[in-house]
């Protein structure tokens, strides 16, 4: 009995601990309170500046139980040395916070590729409100003390609404923002992608679907996948899978800014352009049109046309084991024309598939042409 607390010390032990445990602390408010004025869940978050100078965990808090990337920038070379340091503990640092040494008045982002910034007591009167409009991408919001500022989508973008741009499947932008000189935005994920594949645009947001066809084993993992991407930074904002057997080479895909219309063989669903979430669907009633299937679909005006039709084959999905980047990809066969010398007992040349280089330990093998035009 002597190895036990008396009844009320333990008690006292007991409220202590539940104390310390239910106590936030000041860092983990702060990137709350950061994270619900902005809104932003997933995409590039810039920090410009400390709350405190000597408390580095704000950043750390900013990237915790989300998807954010956060870059972390200030003049004073200790708070950038914090930041890395407390970022290398977490082990988050060169993967989802990047910390940079550089003055007020010129952030080291580039234009339209931030989703929010927050912008710290001592640098609120030194960063130019035009340079935090620049950096953010139409939509993005720039936390200033108690001002929000939201950037707007510029006069004159144009969207990429359906697979040929509109209704007419004339492939002529109307935008007026993109000019030359052109430079690359962003590279981001999936590198890969199987074939076919159908893009549309609209609002900021690029949709991307994947289908059933891969060639190589680094396009897998997006067989028969809906992405919804942000066209600005690349990031990744929802993804769901398309229906099995249901080719999505036809124009059965139109975007807006709040809605993604995808016809299948089943419906035509509404998905929230946002989240990724079917919001409703359209479904062709029995015996109306010649069956169930989206054939294609077309919106010029708030009255959509549609054609629907007969389920008919249906693509199994094709995976590949075999690994490479392109032509010449060790692994990867390449479909040729093999050459004979003319003799009396040489027929005419026949298809083949043979390794690009010869040193993966491969031997060719014989195909019929019909198959490798189609693989």
């Amino acid at each position: 009995m002597d190895a036990f607390l008396p009844r009320r010390t333990f008690g006292l032990i007991v409220l202590l601990s539940l104390a310390a445990w239910g106590t936030a602390s000041p860092a983990a408010d702060e990137a709350e309170e950061a994270l619900r004025k902005s809104g932003l869940r997933k995409g590039i978050f810039a920090v410009l500046g400390l709350p405190k100078a000597d408390d580095p965990d704000f950043v750390v808090k900013l990237a915790s139980g989300n998807e954010l990337t956060v870059y972390f920038q200030s003049p004073e070379a200790a708070e950038e040395l914090a930041v890395r340091q407390a970022a290398e503990k977490a082990g988050l640092l060169g993967k989802r916070i990047f910390a940079g040494r550089g003055p007020w008045d010129r952030i080291h982002l580039a234009d339209n590729l931030a989703g929010a910034a927050w912008v710290s007591p001592a640098a609120r009167d030194r960063v130019p409100r035009a340079e935090l409009l620049r950096v953010l991408h139409p939509e993005g919001k720039a936390i200033v003390g108690p001002e929000e500022i939201v950037k707007p989508f510029p006069e004159g973008i144009d969207s990429w609404s359906q697979p040929f741009h509109g209704p007419d499947n004339n492939p002529q932008s109307k935008d007026r923002v993109a000019r030359a000189p052109y430079a690359t935005q962003f590279l981001a994920e999936p590198m890969f992608s199987p074939m076919p594949e159908v893009t549309v645009a609209s609002g900021g947001r690029l949709f991307r679907a994947f289908g059933h066809i891969a060639l190589l084993a680094n396009q897998n993992p997006v067989l028969n996948t809906l992405m919804g991407i942000n066209g600005y930074n690349g990031t990744i904002l929802w993804r769901r899978p398309l229906r099995e057997g249901f080719c999505i080479h036809r124009n059965t895909f139109i975007a807006t800014p709040d809605t993604l219309y995808v016809g299948d063989d089943e419906s035509c669903k509404m998905i929230d352009a946002r989240t990724g979430e079917i919001r409703d669907q359209i479904v062709v009633p029995d015996g109306l049109g010649d069956g169930k299937v989206w054939k294609w679909r077309a919106a010029p005006s708030s009255t959509p046309s549609w054609a629907a039709r007969r389920s008919g084959r249906r693509p199994p999905p094709r995976r590949s084991a075999a690994w490479g980047t392109g032509p010449g990809a060790c692994g990867k066969a390449t479909t040729t024309r093999s050459r004979r010398r003319a003799s009396p007992s040489a027929g005419p040349s026949s298809p083949s598939t043979r390794p690009p280089g010869g040193s993966c330990g491969n031997t060719a093998r014989r195909i019929p042409w019909t198959a490798a035009a189609s693989a």
